[in-house]
């Protein structure tokens, strides 16, 4: 809140009609506070840490679609957050031993390259021999789950659901995970939620 108290008061100085630069920002959390306030251009280093640490992004993108309808966007719904693999609601640790067998993609409907042609186990083999592709290859799963995640934002600003999409991102954190269930149960609920609470606020985004 202090930080976002800050950046407030910082580009109220600034001219309205040039881009806006912030740099020093880590994670989607702190992406969807900056943008909010009217930042044009990140300097985000989030993925290169979540990628040293040997974390493949897993977060949920959008809402779920209505039933029956299918998207790439399933890649959105999220997977993980198992606190006992090491994980959380936002990433999966392949580290964890549990993924030694794991003949699974990173992240299931994920299109990046990784996912297309890796396991989870594999990544898994290549952390524990310290073999540099895992890092290549992680990041190459990070950046493209990441970038989704820039292309969602630039979407609910474009449709004037900024406000709404920020109040469900942050209802996915707030919201605690129970061993074994991803990010994605129960995430059509919570948007609901955020429309009806945000709903007021959506005029003011664009």
């Amino acid at each position: 809140q202090e930080r976002e108290a800050a950046l407030g008061s910082a580009l109220s100085h600034l001219p309205h009609d040039k881009p806006r630069f912030l740099s020093g920002v880590a994670g989607p959390e702190a992406v969807l506070a900056a943008v909010a306030q009217g930042v044009d251009v990140l300097d985000d280093a989030y993925v290169a840490q979540v990628t040293a640490g040997g974390y493949a992004l897993t977060f949920p993108l959008q809402p779920p679609a209505p039933s029956g309808s299918s998207s790439e966007q399933g890649q959105g719904q999220g997977q993980g957050g198992d606190p006992q693999a090491g994980a959380d609601d936002t990433k999966i640790n392949l580290w964890s031993p549990v993924y030694r067998l794991d003949k699974g993609p990173l992240l299931p409907g994920c299109a990046c390259y990784a996912c297309a042609r890796h396991s989870r186990a594999y990544l898994h083999h290549l952390l524990q021999t310290n073999e540099m592709l895992a890092t290549v290859l992680l990041e190459v799963h990070n950046t493209h789950h990441y970038q989704a995640f820039m292309s969602a934002v630039r979407e609910a600003i474009a449709g004037g659901r900024l406000a709404q999409y920020r109040a469900w991102f942050s209802g996915l954190r707030a919201a605690p995970v129970q061993p074994g269930q991803g990010p994605g149960v129960g995430v059509g609920k919570r948007w609901q939620e955020a429309e009806r609470e945000a709903g007021g606020e959506a005029g003011g985004d664009g």
